[in-house]
């Protein structure tokens, strides 16, 4: 099952949520979410606005960008509890698929890989496909390093795109493959520094 936070409300206040599926945030105001994530499901942005997650969070699933942006101040090791849960290294842990993920924190490293949707997907992968690739938007006052050396993902066949903008700078050591009938490709906007070190 799943618990959908949807466009009808009006204000969101969650006091602690234990996520054991997936918790879905379709909104289209800006929110931001104060209090623990907790259990062993996935999280995902639907909606078109700005989620922020600026907490420690715990949960072990996924997360995953299907519209509007994630906002996140701290992004840890796998298995460490940070903004964007406490989840493995694996690529199908951090989906872009439509959506952006901004970082606005100090320096950091991750050694989580992620993976990009590619324009056809099945529908069991998340709630509701929004596009190929993402945006990955590094804003932050420090380097966003993905330190993982490992291949990121794609999940579906076709074309998928990973636009790396942002006012900061970031490193990504992983290696970009192509999805099953199609090619990926990256895109470079803003003022900001990216390194691929691949």
């Amino acid at each position: 099952g799943s618990l959908g936070i949807g466009t009808n409300a009006t204000t969101t206040v969650l006091s602690g949520v234990v996520d054991n599926a997936d918790l879905a945030f379709d909104l289209s105001f800006d929110t931001n979410i104060p209090n623990y994530i907790t259990g062993n499901g996935a999280v995902t942005q639907l909606g078109t606005a700005v989620l922020s997650l600026n907490t420690s969070n715990t949960y072990s699933g996924a997360t995953i960008m299907a519209a509007g942006t994630i906002q996140t101040s701290s992004i840890a090791n796998s298995y460490i509890p940070s903004s964007l849960g406490a989840a493995g290294s694996f690529a199908a842990d951090l989906i872009f698929q439509g959506g952006t993920l901004q970082f606005i924190g100090p320096a950091t490293s991750t050694d989580r890989l992620f993976s990009l949707t590619g324009n056809s997907l099945s529908a069991n992968i998340a709630l509701q496909p929004n596009g190929p690739g993402g945006t990955l938007d590094s804003s932050g006052s420090g380097t966003l390093n993905f330190t993982n050396t490992g291949n990121l993902g794609v999940q579906g066949t076709g074309n998928a795109t990973l636009t790396l903008t942002g006012n900061g700078s970031g490193i990504i050591a992983s290696s970009f493959v192509d999805a099953s009938g199609g090619a990926t490709s990256l895109v470079k906007t803003g003022t900001g520094n990216w390194t691929l070190q691949d």
